[in-house]
């Protein structure tokens, strides 16, 4: 990890900028968007300056995600997104559910019941 996710990582990160043609704004630190909206809901936290002191405090949906990531880029402000997966209820993968894996498990809500908004397809 080039650059890590808290405020000497982005020091780091505007430092560097300082001698570059083209300044990195985004640092991306996640994994990609799985291609089936309804399996798994992505949880986002997007880090920049005007963040709190824990870049991991914050949970987003894709929705508000991607609106905080587009207006820190129009703004030109450096920052950091790290993402997770959690996998749906009733999301038609088979599993035990007694499982060591799966007994405490916090699933992500049912993609139908999901009440947060809809972005390019995702919630």
């Amino acid at each position: 990890m080039k650059y890590i996710p808290n405020q000497d990582g982005l020091l780091k990160m505007k430092k560097d900028n300082l001698s570059v043609d083209q300044p990195l704004i985004q640092y991306f630190y996640g994994s990609f968007l799985h291609p089936n909206p309804k399996l798994y809901k992505t949880y986002w936290s997007v880090y920049s300056f005007d963040s709190g002191s824990d870049p991991w405090a914050e949970s987003l949906c894709t929705a508000e995600a991607m609106k905080r990531m587009s207006t820190l880029k129009t703004r030109r402000l450096e920052h950091m997104v790290g993402n997770r997966h959690v996998l749906r209820v009733n999301s038609g993968i088979p599993i035990n559910n007694e499982h060591r894996r799966w007994v405490n498990y916090e699933f992500a809500p049912d993609f139908d019941k999901d009440e947060d908004p809809l972005w390019e397809g995702y919630r």
